[in-house]
């Protein structure tokens, strides 16, 4: 199985990596702002194709606060 056939757990696991970037969650055990950062950007270029237009441009341009507000509405408007 391909890494981004299941794009609801991807967008779960873009959720709580955000949420430890810009929510405010606690760093898990073993992990460092750098690591979270990787894994952000694993899932941006490892996803791409499969991921929503809108969400690859705020990954893109590391804009995580509005990422994850993306995530918990899209269809809110996302400006600063």
């Amino acid at each position: 199985m391909r890494y981004c056939e299941a794009m609801s757990d991807v967008y779960q696991q873009l959720g709580e990596l955000l949420d430890v970037f810009v929510g405010g969650k606690t760093l898990p055990e073993g992990k460092n702002i750098s690591v979270i950062l990787q894994e952000l950007d694993h899932i941006k270029d490892t996803c791409r194709e499969e991921l929503d237009p809108q969400m690859l441009h705020y990954l893109d341009r590391r804009s995580y606060e509005k990422a994850f507000a993306y995530l918990k509405n899209p269809q809110l408007p996302h400006r600063p």
